[in-house]
């Protein structure tokens, strides 16, 4: 995409989250959501929050999930609390 001068925006990161939780690629996902904000300066919406959630929440990492949660900087909506509940509801807790 450099090469070619387009630059990763929001959606592009979403699109990304999203591969990286459907293919179980949590560890990428992480390092994907950090290069988002220190590397090319996005701020992050709710949906790249509850895609990470999400994320951890199918990796069973459910504790990590809330930390993150608690760690957002924003006060989270329903779309990152029904990402966890439904991971709680999921795997039985």
């Amino acid at each position: 995409m450099k090469s070619e001068g387009l630059f990763p925006d929001g959606v592009t990161f979403l699109g990304y989250l999203y591969a990286c939780n459907h293919g179980g690629l949590v560890e990428e996902g992480l390092r994907v959501f950090k290069i988002m904000i220190e590397v090319h300066n996005l701020k992050p919406k709710m949906e790249h929050f509850a895609r990470v959630v999400d994320m951890l929440g199918h990796a069973r990492r459910l504790n990590e999930a809330k930390s993150f949660i608690d760690e957002m900087g924003i006060e989270s909506d329903v779309l990152v609390w029904e990402a966890l509940l439904s991971a709680c509801r999921v795997h039985g807790r």
